[in-house]
């Protein structure tokens, strides 16, 4: 066999080992997660809070990694938004509780994918200014993903990026903390 041909094969069979392992890791780890991030802005009321994160149109405004929002269809009279991600991929959400000033709930309705789940947002007066936690309750189906989200990506990821964006549109420098 020639050299090249070997290490062809080589390189072939390691990479295949690396997915088996990855996967083989995934089917270990739990379908569900949940995980939580908090934000304390000192100078923003709850009022002016609930009005950025329940005005989906002006998302792309402030959310580094939205390029469009589009709304659809309610579903059983709860407001549907698409956000339209800078990355090409989309993702569709339900408002399937919406208590204002205080709490949002935000269920992911595309069918079919990988992975799915709620956002719950609930927001707290603290001294000048307002707390806001939120909590994802998701699921990931893909053996591959779970191994990926729970050690590469981390299921945090995309809360914390939220609320650091949130931060900025507040023209506050808070960060997110784990709860």
């Amino acid at each position: 066999m020639h050299l090249a041909l070997k290490i062809f094969l080589w390189i072939a069979g390691s990479i295949a080992g690396l997915v088996a392992l990855v996967a083989i890791v995934g089917l270990f780890l739990p379908r569900e997660h949940r995980v939580s991030r908090s934000l304390k802005l000192a100078k923003t009321q709850p009022d002016a809070v609930w009005a950025v994160i329940t005005d989906h149109g002006r998302d792309p405004s402030w959310r580094s990694d939205v390029a469009a929002t589009v709304r659809l269809a309610d579903i059983k009279g709860h407001a549907v938004w698409q956000d339209q991600f800078k990355n090409g991929q989309q993702m569709s959400y339900e408002t399937t509780e919406s208590i204002p000033n205080e709490k949002l709930v935000r269920l992911i309705v595309d069918s079919g994918g990988p992975f799915g789940g709620t956002w719950t947002y609930q927001l707290q007066p603290e001294g000048t200014g307002t707390r806001i936690t939120i909590t994802e309750d998701g699921w990931v189906s893909n053996p591959i993903f779970k191994t990926i989200g729970k050690f590469v990506i981390g299921y945090n990821a995309t809360l914390e990026g939220y609320l650091k964006n949130l931060a900025t549109k507040a023209g506050e420098d808070a960060k997110p903390e784990i709860i």
